[in-house]
């Protein structure tokens, strides 16, 4: 293919820019200005062979002025400066915030073409967009880019505009180019500090500085520095020698089954990068660094291809390990010329049997002490700083412009028993594991007097997540007396509920004029001579839309209503245009619905659109309307999937619940078929109740085999590979080894041994099992992290049966292969193991990689250096699908895979809780499937951006919205006043007094009649405004009316302590579908009864949980409050279906029996039914 040739139009504009007489705009360039053109354009000479060129020219268009633009030359690329210097700042007035480009251009032509456009900052800092042009005259507004760093630009120090052209670029023409303002609004709010973090003095010589562990710990360290290096002497008391099997240059197990010493330090200082060491006594290490990678142009951790330089001496003395350890600067980073301070933390592991005395021992104490924002810090001083104390209050105070991205922070310290005299202050902020910044120093003057400072932290990046500020008292010496403290900083929400939406993102949309009534409509219609396959789509979309639009009846031989076909071209904008694979056009008129299809399933993919369309205004309307529009899409992967981990549950527990086949299928139907992915893995292999080996089956078997029929015949129906997962190998102890001990490798926990006899009888006797119900054509086999887990009482024997490690991999691989290909199967694993910078390394298992059947799918899954693991394997010549069990995605490599998707361990729930809480799973599904249609031109936005934005939070909430067949769009409040028991504002002062310290009310909330989701809920005006009950207690409110669904507006409060001490109380392993925080019990007129569990990260959640963490399976709108500090407080609203609407609901009882949360039920509203 020829390659892209680029040229740069580049415009001097000097003082030809001002304000526009209404203030809302800095003009950069209107053609037909005075001196508005002073132009300097060349070509790249860097680039061998450009002669590309700009050739531009003013000319008289329609009675106006435009800027013509063409191009001369025919390779390379063009390059100018379009330069304001410092000139653009002074005309942004000083109550008003610059922010976005609106740029008109007269475009001739319909085929979409992009106009990159790139933007330079004074602070280095680049952003880019490439603007899709339309035909004809059009103002383009955008405010969103690429940017390298990630950090937000600051609009007013705008330097630099370049416009770029590809070659043979069609004839356009530009006339105006300007600046948004928009009106300033400041606001201010009070943020806890979460954190003061350790800091020690350390000076020079060897073992200067001894770090406080506390006089009866086990574990004490001293730290010096000389010019080139830090030592760090450490020495911990052990009742016997260390734990340690693992010896330097084994290539099997690992240390972290010994008691380690581990070092971690952060010369970045920014929260994010960082390098950790681990020793075990025996002198085996292991290293990896987290920090930016020019080829990825990304932060990546590095760990096999990577070591960290270190001396050190390890010895075992009078029942004390002893280590003296020296790190040269040059290998952590740190360059103590121009640094005075490195992030630090250092902690000794003990063994669980060691006793009360012998416990994990961390410098700056925390849990979670390898994570960055818990370092503490070295601060490196020629000279002992002397006396001086720094006090820091319990909040700061933040300050922004509302629609800027800067934020100014002002902490009020005491500074006590300084020496009177001079200093500097310095100040540095660490912003959101993003960005480390100094501020300019100032000088003050200290009286020796206890005496008040305010330190002004300002034109900081404005973020979401943790933040340090560091702040130092500067001596005439040098010295420093630092204090470090972190905060939790919010953003104001951004809410796009209601929004048009779409998850894949299409890859064109023209929105138009107009609506389609699809509830006025009731006709499918097809050609008459449409396939089976054709009417068995219509039937699923006629099924879909019932539950939103109403009835709809297929008619083939006709054309009006919804129109479905398959053809290789569609009329798209008024142009013929060819289908691509898989993919569809879609166009809604006011008087019709089209959805062509260039194969079967891309006509299924046109209607899963027009589904999401129908949802988007989450507003329920008898008429049903969906704007008007036309859509043209086809996916850029073949292969796009969610890798299920289904939760599986520990041998001999049990479940808590069992939602029985129709659950998986219904959240299969929601997050697979419903994103457009066409393939689905998922980990049965403890949850199926074998034919061929039933000694297998037990309570937590929750599928039956003609379950699994049941979900592989749903997913052939939409699309979509069914394949079963079984753990092989590595983790065999998910289901093989607790049936089967026997087949345990001698020396490790969780690895089958491969090699035994009745090893593939048995598992291929379960494969077959599964093969035959489901008809599948493929299987994941897992395989990842073998030898991950030695046995602490057993060594592993040299060989397996006579053959090494490596041939019993290839052998055991091979079998697979041939039993698949005799059941014609593919077979899917991951690749960590085949991975000489990952596992691989392990018995020299790399090395058997070219004679592995190359018919293997490869499924990646670990981070780091991504785009060379997968390279690594499509060069080796497989099929390469990457799978993270985290959130990154294929930059370089994008163009060359065939599949990618999500691993998620849940349907929803975060593994953890509270601090240590991770968004739920199904942000991860959605943020995957978006890349996987759009890989070659997905953003890389990560999750936290993604749900920053606002977008994975309306998406979640526009997948919540459910079908109601019966449902009307009258929704009427029902009367709980009588029962209401607790003011929310006086339990949040009551139960979390340490975030409301001299405050009257922690929050507000609205009250009477609100629009809450678009719908309408009554809450209280008196003095008590919800619902609480306790465990063991219930409350029951009466409703005597027929209900299609019932909205519930609630939620969960509950603190940190809480959480922790009922950590095993509320794990997700038992709780598969959220961990319990009530339940609502329906009462019928007629004496039976519905259950409404209510589970955690499904259908409610957490009052004051972080904002990216409130997404919820089943909760259509979530409602926020910001409370006193600034912070959210949130408020879930769930639509429960009634399953028989028929009935009359004579209660409605609130139940908790399982936890002590309080759950707070605000207000409820009943959907009627259709007349």
């Amino acid at each position: 293919m020829k390659a892209k040739i680029f040229f740069a139009v580049m415009i001097l504009l000097g003082t030809l820019f001002s304000l526009s007489a209404a203030e809302t705009e800095v003009v950069l360039y209107e053609a037909g200005r005075a001196n508005s053109f002073d132009f300097a354009c060349s070509t790249c000479t860097w680039i061998e062979g450009s002669n590309a060129k700009p050739a531009l020219a003013l000319v008289e268009r329609g009675g106006e002025p435009w800027l013509q633009v063409n191009s001369e030359g025919d390779s390379g690329q063009g390059r100018a400066v379009m330069s304001m210097k410092e000139q653009f700042s002074a005309l942004v007035p000083e109550d008003t915030v610059a922010r976005g480009v609106a740029i008109t251009i007269d475009y001739p032509r319909d085929d979409f073409k992009k106009l990159p456009i790139i933007l330079y900052f004074k602070d280095k800092r680049t952003f880019t967009h490439h603007l899709p042009l339309e035909k004809g005259v059009k103002t383009y507004y955008f405010d969103k880019g690429y940017t390298r760093t990630g950090i937000p630009q600051t609009w007013s120090e705008l330097q630099t505009v370049v416009l770029t052209v590809v070659a043979n670029f069609p004839e356009f023409h530009l006339k105006k180019m300007a600046i948004q303002l928009h009106p300033k609004q400041t606001s201010e709010k009070w943020v806890e500090i979460i954190r003061n973090r350790k800091v020690a003095e350390v000076l020079p010589g060897q073992g200067s500085t001894a770090l406080d562990f506390g006089h009866d710990s086990p574990f004490q360290v001293k730290v010096g520095y000389d010019q080139e290096n830090l030592y760090i002497d450490s020495e911990a008391a052990f009742p016997e020698r260390p734990k340690a099997t693992f010896l330097p240059g084994d290539k099997t197990g690992s240390v972290w089954a010994d008691e380690l010493t581990e070092y971690f330090f952060s010369a970045w200082n920014d929260n994010l990068k960082y390098i950790q060491f681990v020793t075990n006594m025996n002198g085996a290490t292991w290293d990896s660094i987290t920090d930016f990678d020019l080829t990825a142009a990304a932060v990546i951790r590095k760990t096999d291809d990577w070591q960290l330089g270190h001396d050190k001496k390890i010895s075992w003395e009078n029942s004390k390990w002893k280590t003296n350890a020296v790190f040269p600067f040059a290998e952590l980073k740190f360059n103590l010329s121009e640094q005075r301070f490195m992030g630090f933390q250092i902690a000794q592991g003990y063994g669980r049997d060691r006793g009360d005395k012998y416990v994990t021992r961390v410098w700056d104490e925390s849990k979670r002490f390898p994570e960055t924002t818990n370092f503490g810090v070295l601060v490196f001083n020629q000279q002992p700083f002397g006396s001086g104390a720094i006090t820091l209050p319990q909040k700061l105070l933040a300050t922004t412009d509302q629609d800027s991205e800067k934020i100014d922070f002002r902490l009020s310290i005491t500074a006590t028993d300084f020496a009177a005299g001079n200093y500097t202050l310095r100040k540095y902020v660490a912003a959101a594991r993003n960005s480390f910044t100094e501020l300019p120093a100032e000088k003050i003057t200290l009286t020796g007097e206890k005496q008040s400072i305010d330190a002004h932290f300002t034109d900081c990046v404005n973020l979401n997540g943790v933040y340090s500020l560091y702040l130092a008292l500067e001596n005439d010496k040098g010295s420093q007396r630092l204090v470090a403290v972190n905060f939790d900083n919010t953003k104001p929400l951004i809410s796009m509920f209601g929004k048009p939406v779409f998850c894949p993102e299409p890859k064109k949309v023209v929105w138009k004029d107009g609506v389609f009534l699809a509830g006025q409509n009731s006709q499918l219609s097809l050609a008459a001579n449409a396939s089976a396959r054709t009417k068995k789509t219509a039937e699923i979309f006629a099924e879909k839309l019932l539950g939103f639009a109403g009835q709809y009846r297929i008619q083939e031989g006709t054309d009006s209503g919804i129109a479905l076909r398959v053809a290789p071209t569609a009329s798209f904008d008024g142009k013929k245009q060819s289908l691509q694979p898989e993919g569809y056009c879609l166009q809604v008129t006011p008087e019709k619905v089209v959805i062509t299809g260039a194969d079967e399933p891309g006509l299924y993919y046109g209607c899963i659109t027009f589904m999401q369309m129908l949802r988007q205004p989450m507003k329920r309307q008898n008429d049903a309307p969906v704007q008007c529009a036309e859509i043209l899409d086809s996916p850029d992967l073949e292969r796009r999937f969610t890798n299920l981990l289904h939760p599986w549950q520990f041998y001999g527990k049990e479940f808590k619940e069992n939602r029985t086949i129709d659950y998986l299928i219904d959240w299969v139907d929601k997050y697979v078929a419903g994103t457009k992915q066409n393939l689905f893995s998922v980990d049965i292999a403890s949850l199926v109740q074998y034919k061929r080996r039933p000694e297998f089956n037990s309570t937590n078997c929750l599928y039956s085999l003609d379950d699994l029929g049941k979900l592989a015949q749903y997913c052939r129906e939409h699309f979509i590979e069914f394949v079963p997962r079984w753990q092989t190998g590595g983790h065999a102890n998910w289901w093989l080894l607790h049936v089967h001990p026997e087949l345990r490798e001698k020396g490790y926990r969780n690895t089958a041994d491969v090699t035994h006899l009745e090893h593939n009888k048995i598992v291929f006797d379960c494969m077959l099992d599964v093969i035959e119900a489901t008809q599948c054509k493929f299987l994941n086999v897992g395989g990842d992290e073998w030898w991950h887990s030695p046995h602490p009482d057993e060594s592993p024997d040299e060989l397996l049966r006579g053959k090494t490690r490596a041939q019993a991999f290839l052998d055991f691989h091979i079998a697979v292969m041939a039993f698949a290909r005799e059941n014609h199967v593919e077979v899917m694993m991951h690749g960590d193991m085949l991975d000489p910078y990952h596992n691989g390394v392990r018995y020299d298992l790399h090395k058997i990689i070219d004679d592995m059947p190359k018919d293997l799918i490869i499924l990646p899954w670990a981070g780091g250096n991504v785009d060379r693991m997968i390279m690594y394997f499509i060069d080796k010549g497989f099929r390469t699908w990457p799978n993270p069990t985290g959130v990154w995605f294929p930059n370089r490599s994008r163009r060359q895979i065939g599949g990618f998707g999500n691993s998620i361990y849940s349907f929803s729930s975060s593994l953890q809780m509270g601090s240590a809480a991770r968004a739920n799973y199904a942000n991860n599904l959605l943020r995957g499937a978006e890349y996987a249609w759009n890989a070659y031109s997905d953003s890389g936005k990560n999750l936290t951006e993604a749900i920053s934005s606002g977008l994975l939070p309306a998406l979640m909430e526009q997948f919540a919205e459910p079908a109601i067949p019966g449902g009307s769009q009258e929704v009427l409040p029902v009367p709980l006043r009588q029962a209401f028991n607790t003011d929310f504002n006086q339990l949040l002062l009551k139960k979390e007094p340490g975030k409301y310290v001299g405050r009257a009310q922690s929050v507000k909330l609205p009250v009477g009649q609100i629009n809450a989701g678009n719908m309408p809920m009554l809450l209280n005006d008196g003095k008590l405004n919800c619902i609480r009950i306790g465990k063991d207690e219930s409350v029951s409110l009466p409703l005597n009316s027929k209900y299609a669904s019932l909205l519930f507006l609630h939620t969960v409060r509950t603190d940190e302590e809480f959480l922790k001490k009922h950590a095993s109380q509320l794990s997700w392993r038992p709780w598969i579908y959220g961990r319990p925080a009530g339940d609502y019990v329906v009462n019928y007129a007629d004496g039976t009864t519905s259950l409404i569990p209510l589970r955690l990260d499904d259908n409610i959640n957490f009052a004051g949980i972080k904002p990216e963490l409130r997404s919820c399976l089943n909760c259509r709108y979530i409602m926020p409050l910001e409370d006193a500090n600034g912070n959210y407080q949130f408020l879930y609203q769930h639509e429960w279906v009634n399953p028989y609407p028929e009935k009359e609901i004579k209660s409605v009882v609130l139940n908790q029996t399982v936890v002590d949360f309080d759950l707070l039920l605000f207000a409820i509203s009943g959907r009627k039914l259709k007349q």
